[in-house]
């Protein structure tokens, strides 16, 4: 698909990154990615590059990406959204990575920090482009779960608007 670009994320992780139009498209149903084809030696270019070309404190910090399993019934305020490119066969193909302000402390992060969180639930996926594509973005949300597994063993996951409550 058109649009596409080389992007990395995460720790020395290399993902092809999306744009809008294609996130649409796959929300939809309305079109596939071709299957992740990775040239070795372009993905270790890669790598370099972003060791010597980085910061110092970027490329020897620890990745603060968490993973959105992490973050359930916890509330997060997304400030910008970006869409990659999945490696994993089920699923809608792509995942997205939020930079938000954490509203409650939670995981390896206090209220107030600034991380990125890899989300990838259909549901979660399909919230957030609307968040994106509508320009509700910062938008203060909190991901949920659903008790019961569907038949292929998966716990649904959303996002709901979150409110602080104040006594």
């Amino acid at each position: 698909m058109a649009n596409q670009k080389e992007a990395v994320t995460g720790d020395v992780v290399t993902y092809t990154q999306l744009d809008g139009d294609v996130v649409k498209k796959l929300l939809l149903g309305e079109g596939k990615l071709a299957p992740i084809a990775e040239d070795p030696e372009a993905a270790r270019g890669r790598i370099m590059r972003r060791l010597f070309e980085g910061t110092w404190e970027d490329v020897t910090s620890p990745s603060n990406l968490i993973q959105g399993k992490d973050l359930i019934d916890v509330p997060f305020e997304v400030r910008a959204v970006e869409w990659f490119e999945s490696d994993f066969d089920e699923g809608v193909g792509f995942f997205s990575v939020v930079t938000a302000v954490m509203l409650a402390d939670a995981f390896e992060a206090s209220a107030g920090d600034i991380v990125k969180i890899s989300l990838g639930s259909e549901q979660v996926l399909a919230l957030l482009y609307r968040a994106w594509a509508e320009d509700r973005l910062p938008w203060r949300c909190v991901q949920r779960q659903a008790d019961k597994p569907t038949r292929r063993g998966f716990k649904p996951r959303w996002l709901e608007s979150w409110k602080e409550v104040t006594a």
